[in-house]
């Protein structure tokens, strides 16, 4: 979100590229924690479904996103266009933001997943080669 609100505070083409590293990088830094938390709240049949699913809803805003902006960008002009699609950007988030907090909140009322760890020597390195 505040790559979003620089790119709406200075509309400029460098703004734009420091807003991009900033809202570009948060995929990097959300992806563990989210797919930790698929691994925790779902049970071990479903993981893949929960990631497929993540990775598809993903998907969605990425598509639209470009033709939406595009669209503003096209009737309100280039700075004024800019500033309503990374708005709406903005506000979008802080609604996925907050329906996000809710749901995890209430995930952790219930009992998580039993998490599975390797067992000692189960490594694929650590057995012998056949001859």
């Amino acid at each position: 979100m505040a790559g979003y609100a620089v790119v709406i505070a200075v509309p400029s083409w460098q703004a734009v590229i420091l807003g991009a590293v900033l809202f570009i990088s948060w995929t990097a830094i959300s992806l563990p924690a989210t797919m930790d938390m698929v691994a925790t709240v779902l049970p071990r049949h479903k993981r893949t479904m929960g990631v497929s699913l993540h990775s598809l809803v993903r998907r969605v805003p990425m598509a639209l996103g470009p033709v939406i902006g595009g669209a503003l960008i096209a009737v309100y002009g280039e700075i004024a266009g800019m500033r309503l699609a990374f708005s709406v950007a903005f506000v979008l988030a802080g609604v996925s933001l907050a329906l996000q907090q809710k749901l995890i909140v209430g995930e952790r009322h219930s009992s998580p997943a039993p998490r599975l760890e390797p067992s000692r020597g189960s490594s694929l390195l650590s057995r012998p080669l056949p001859n």
